[in-house]
């Protein structure tokens, strides 16, 4: 007992382990698409630009060399060297790194909304997979049913055209008494062919219509034509959708960066999706890497008007002077011949306060444009996720329509079945009811695609 356990544990495991899901494309997207890893790309070396900015002026220095020695009172100056090393104003470093580093945040934050983004492409691009495979899947099926009906319409076609060729020969060489008996004839044949109806009419729409035939061939040239009309409809649907299909697979391959042609494992299973309510979204929406990039903006607009102020506050510059002094035969002077060491004090003067106040006014007003554009983000999340919800509860109302619109059209179809086996109704009736019916069941995989997609969007506004 306990082997074949292991057996079916090991069987059920296999087939989780090869079944490739949603949440496994979106790993694989995450992993590989281009443009997401442009994205962290970016942000690195923005993070790296931390360093740069924080970092101070490389220091200066100065080479003389006289061509002829400059006599001084303690010798001949040779040579004089000068290094130096400009510090901006006390905070003046701090700023600039902590405006890097929001800068750097943005970009993170914009990576990782285009990675949600992207995650919503990919839900939305394997939905539409999964619902054009359905569509070619209900209308194959109605093709084959089509198919079939032609095929018993001609039958029957050929069938009573033979019959009354043969009931014309038959009269023309007979009695009247020989007309009654084969009138009599007829009329037993009619009710046998009518209890054969009656012993088919649950079995399938071909052998209704079939049936049909046999009591009225004197449209059933027209009714092959007619279904023929709605073949060629058919065919002309399914090669357009296969050649859909393709495209939608280029395009969901796209997003994972792998061959476009590659083979999509798709899940007929019902997707759970987590409910999610208004509440809970306007509390997560400053959340959102959208919202964060620009409140990141804020923040960097702040750092950097503090720079601003802090570049216009001296900069000081420390260094050294070094003479080189040749000892001067007949000099006297006790610092005959002695190197002189100087050191030196720089201290830059921004008397000119325009630009810099004008600075600071710019970084003022990206502050303001960006909380101004969080304000507009916000509206907008807000807007959006109403009619996102509108667009699932729609998608739900329309599936249930459809479901009961199908139902009542199959009723009517079978009822429309009957009469036209009893020769009171029109084939085209039973075709445009067949077709309202293919209708509804497309609608209902639209209802469900439209539902999944407007979840995609609440995920994506949710920050999932």
């Amino acid at each position: 007992m306990k082997k074949y356990i292991t057996i079916i544990f090991i069987l059920i495991s296999n087939c989780t382990l090869g079944q490739d899901t949603l949440n496994r494309y979106l790993q694989m997207s995450a992993q590989n698409n281009p443009e997401l890893k442009s994205k962290f790309y970016d942000y690195n070396a923005q993070l790296k630009n931390v360093t740069v900015v924080g970092s101070l002026p490389d220091p200066t220095a100065e080479f003389g060399i006289f061509v002829q020695p400059m006599s001084l009172l303690g010798g001949d100056q040779l040579a004089s060297i000068t290094v130096m090393q400009m510090f901006p104003w006390f905070g003046t470093l701090k700023a600039k790194k902590d405006e890097a580093s929001q800068m750097a945040l943005a970009k993170l934050y914009v990576a990782q909304d285009y990675k949600l983004n992207l995650y919503r492409n990919v839900r939305i691009e394997y939905f539409n997979l999964i619902k054009t495979n359905k569509e070619i899947f209900i209308l194959n099926k109605n093709l084959e049913l089509l198919k079939v009906i032609e095929k018993t319409i001609t039958n029957s076609y050929i069938h009573g055209t033979s019959n009354s060729s043969s009931g014309n020969m038959n009269t023309g060489n007979s009695s009247s008494g020989s007309q009654s008996s084969s009138s009599a004839s007829g009329m037993s044949s009619m009710q046998n062919s009518g209890n054969d109806v009656n012993q088919n009419s649950n079995s399938s729409a071909a052998n209704n219509v079939s049936a049909g035939m046999n009591s009225s061939t004197g449209q059933s040239f027209k009714d092959i034509l007619q279904i023929q009309i709605e073949i060629s409809s058919l065919k002309n649907r399914i090669e357009s959708l296969q050649e859909k299909l393709l495209i939608q697979k280029a395009n969901f391959n796209s997003l994972l960066n792998r061959d476009l042609s590659s083979d999509v494992n798709l899940s007929d299973s019902l997707i759970i999706w987590q409910e999610i309510s208004y509440e809970s979204f306007s509390d997560s929406i400053s959340n959102h890497p959208m919202i964060q990039m620009l409140q990141s903006d804020v923040n960097a607009s702040f750092s950097a008007h503090k720079m601003a102020q802090k570049m216009g506050l001296p900069m000081i510059g420390v260094g050294i002077n070094y003479s080189l002094i040749k000892e001067r035969p007949g000099n006297t002077n006790m610092m005959n011949g002695q190197d002189m060491i100087m050191p030196m004090v720089t201290v830059t003067l921004p008397i000119y306060r325009n630009k810099y106040n004008a600075q600071i006014q710019i970084e003022t007003d990206k502050g303001l444009s960006a909380q101004e554009q969080i304000k507009n983000i916000e509206n907008s999340f807000k807007v959006a996720f109403l009619n996102a919800h509108k667009n699932k509860n729609d998608a739900l109302r329309n599936k249930k329509l459809s479901i009961e619109q199908k139902n009542i059209s199959d009723q009517i179809l079978a009822l429309q079945l009957t009469s036209y086996t009893n020769g009171k109704s029109d084939f085209e009736e039973i075709l445009r009811t067949q077709e309202a019916i293919l209708n509804y069941e497309i609608d209902k995989i639209n209802a469900e695609s439209d539902y999944n997609n407007a979840m995609a969007d609440l995920y994506y506004l949710i920050g999932m």
